[in-house]
């Protein structure tokens, strides 16, 4: 999953992870007629920036739009290129975009000395955040980009920005300038590309994290009830989020029986399965997302033991019957200065970005009581059935799924010894997800898909946790 780089009339494709150089693949530099564009952009990109499912470069004051993959030049979607100037923006950057710099739900676009915060989805312009455009003064760099920003690379809990022939990178979060790492600006000459570069890029295009070799996998397999469990050496996790992003929507066929004597439901739903420390009252801490009987449902069920739950709180979103696709759904959870979780938000954008829903639970206003609050030391986030121990038959859906902490991730293949409780979840889908690399990070994406016509369903056979009873929840916000 390499990244791209541009300079004059010349690319280069480079195996890197989410920090540092990387190394350029054999082959490279390559004119970059070879991406088959005609005579966009042959003489020099402007700005690249990844947006989900598709891709934008800018050159002089014309955009395209490219459906591809991980690599290579991919499709030039109908109608492009087309006038930057349709993107709405008035005055700004209609002659021309220097970077371009994608950041979730908000994204940056620099020109001569300003740049504007876009709120947008993967694959539309989106509206000018109030107050854009600003001067890049406002970023606090110094005389770093003090005239312009020649280019902006998103590489997961990092940002990289270019200008002439130095470069810096900041620690950031979705919003706002964060923090250059120490040690920066530093010369471009130092990521041992030779010639290339050296005095300056063009643009830069993230295209995912590069690994040799993936994370030891559960022994079931990547899908349904099994996947990676996310560490940090026993040590409580900070301030965890995961983001699923929706590339194609996903559609239900049907639901299998629930266990006896629970209610059966229809739909399918993301949960974020926790494991707490030894002797930990709340020993299994669940919040879900997921779509039950037509409507989009957020939902916390921890557990003291294998019988008593703690909290079965649930709360109704918004009505949807189905995920479409460019929707992003968001569980986010929040830490006391003990590290116990004390509360989660969840939140449904829809395609243009828009908050379509957004429900915030203090576990101590819905049940737990403050002397039982948790921290958590280990995770892993499933695409199944609703509750109940219903199994999921899916016909579509896939998407990424991004995990975000302060505290550093890495990708084990089983229960860590550390936790209190090992339960596996009971409810099973026909998902599979995608490798991650065996390297600490804190920033981590994986792909999910439903699998094949006639892949087996994988099943993690292990202690099965109660099943999550879905129970109809109050009525959301109107």
């Amino acid at each position: 999953m390499p990244c791209y780089f541009f300079s004059g009339d010349k690319f280069i494709r480079v195996a890197r992870g989410q920090v540092g150089a990387g190394a350029i693949d054999p082959g490279y530099p390559h004119p970059i007629s070879d991406w088959g564009w005609g005579d966009f952009g042959r003489h020099g990109i402007d700005a690249a920036m990844s947006s989900g499912p598709v891709d934008y470069f800018f050159s002089g004051s014309r955009f395209i739009r490219v459906t591809r993959g991980e690599t290579g030049p991919g499709v030039v979607d109908s109608g492009y290129p087309k006038p930057i100037s349709d993107w709405g923006w008035g005055d700004f950057g209609a002659h021309g975009i220097d970077a371009a710099l994608y950041s979730d739900t908000k994204c940056y676009f620099f020109a001569g000395e300003h740049y504007i915060r876009v709120s947008r989805g993967d694959v539309d312009p989106g509206q000018i955040d109030s107050g854009y455009p600003a001067p890049l003064s406002d970023w606090g760099w110094g005389d770093f980009g003090a005239h312009g920003i020649d280019a902006a690379l998103n590489s997961g809990a990092f940002s990289y920005f270019f200008a002439g022939d130095r470069y810096i990178r900041v620690s950031r979060g979705d919003v706002g300038r964060g923090r250059i790492d120490e040690g920066y600006p530093a010369p471009i000459s130092d990521w041992g590309w030779g010639p290339f570069g050296a005095s300056g890029i063009s643009a830069a295009l993230f295209s995912g994290i590069d690994f040799d070799q993936p994370a030891p996998e559960p022994s079931s397999g990547l899908g349904s009830n099994s996947n990676y469990i996310l560490v940090s050496a026993c040590k409580p996790l900070i301030d965890l989020t995961v983001t699923i992003d929706l590339t194609q929507h996903v559609a239900l066929l049907g639901n299998g029986p629930p266990s006896d004597g629970f209610p059966s439901v229809s739909g399918y739903g993301w949960q974020l399965n926790c494991y707490s420390p030894h002797h930990e009252t709340d020993a299994w801490q669940q919040y879900v997302i997921s779509v039950v009987d037509g409507d989009l449902i957020g939902q916390v069920n921890n557990w003291k033991n294998l019988h008593h739950d703690l909290v079965n709180q649930g709360q109704v979103l918004t009505g949807l019957s189905t995920v479409p696709a460019h929707w992003k759904l968001r569980i986010a959870l929040r830490n006391d200065d003990h590290g116990n979780v004390t509360g989660v938000t969840f939140t449904a954008r829809g395609g243009e970005g828009q908050t379509v829903a957004e429900s915030d639970m203090a576990l101590t206003d819905i049940g737990v009581p403050a002397q039982d609050l948790s921290p958590i030391i280990a995770f892993e986030l499933n695409l199944v059935g609703p509750g109940n121990a219903e199994s999921a038959e899916l016909f579509s859906g896939a998407g990424t799924i991004t995990y975000t902490a302060k505290s550093e991730l890495t990708a084990i293949a089983s229960e860590p010894p550390c936790a209190e409780v090992g339960f596996i979840t009971a409810e099973t889908a026909n998902t599979v997800y995608g490798l991650l690399p065996p390297n600490p990070a804190t920033w981590f994406q994986q792909s999910f898909k439903v699998a094949p016509p006639g892949f087996p369903v994988i099943r993690r056979e292990g202690r099965r946790r109660p099943p999550l009873i879905m129970r109809r929840p109050d009525p959301g916000p109107s």
